[in-house]
């Protein structure tokens, strides 16, 4: 270990004077600082990064909700409550809907959505229906994935599917109408008081 300590005050004092550094002490700290300043700053653009593709990922879901509206369906983007952020919140002739969305890609099963995941979406859901007073079916929807099976599934009391299936879940379950116009008028305007 002291050896390999050694080494490194070796090569970052080398280094350090080959930038331009006179003073060892001063190189072996600069060098230090660089590599600190290069791991904190690509770990802060991955969390960044994260950051934008999930955005992205909810403003295509967003948009999907919205197409719906000539349908009688009513949104919420981003509603705020005691369990955080809620992604979209849909009411509508097929009842109360609140969406987790999730910005992953490629083909994967059922199984290996991540239990954390599942219980997000599933609080959300009933934190909503304290303030509805009207039951919640939490989604937890998948930006560009492909999920194995049927596509639409359910587990633990969360229905998981792809976002290119969303419209056609809320468009069937529509019929017959679990909601009557002036329901979901009342139930918006409900959630919208208290979401801010």
């Amino acid at each position: 270990m002291l050896g390999l300590l050694a080494v490194v005050l070796l090569v970052t004092t080398a280094l350090g004077f080959a930038l331009g550094f006179h003073n060892p002490l001063t190189a072996v700290i600069e060098v230090v600082a660089i590599g600190a300043y290069l791991r904190i700053g690509r770990a802060g653009g991955s969390a960044i990064d994260n950051l934008l593709i999930g955005s992205k990922g909810e403003r295509q879901v967003g948009a999907i909700l919205d197409a719906l509206a000539d349908e009688g369906w009513r949104t919420i983007h981003g509603g705020l409550t005691e369990r955080g952020d809620i992604d979209h919140i849909a009411i509508g002739p097929g009842g109360l809907f609140t969406i987790e969305t999730k910005f992953r890609g490629g083909r994967f099963h059922i199984g290996r959505v991540q239990q954390r995941e599942l219980k997000q979406a599933y609080a959300e859901a009933r934190a909503v229906e304290r303030i509805a007073e009207y039951r919640a079916v939490p989604l937890l929807v998948f930006t560009h994935a492909f999920i194995e099976g049927r596509g639409v599934n359910s587990r633990d009391g969360v229905t998981v599917l792809p976002a290119r299936m969303l419209k056609g879940l809320l468009t069937r379950r529509a019929h017959p109408a679990a909601l009557a116009p002036d329901q979901i008028d009342a139930v918006y305007a409900r959630l919208a008081s208290e979401l801010g």
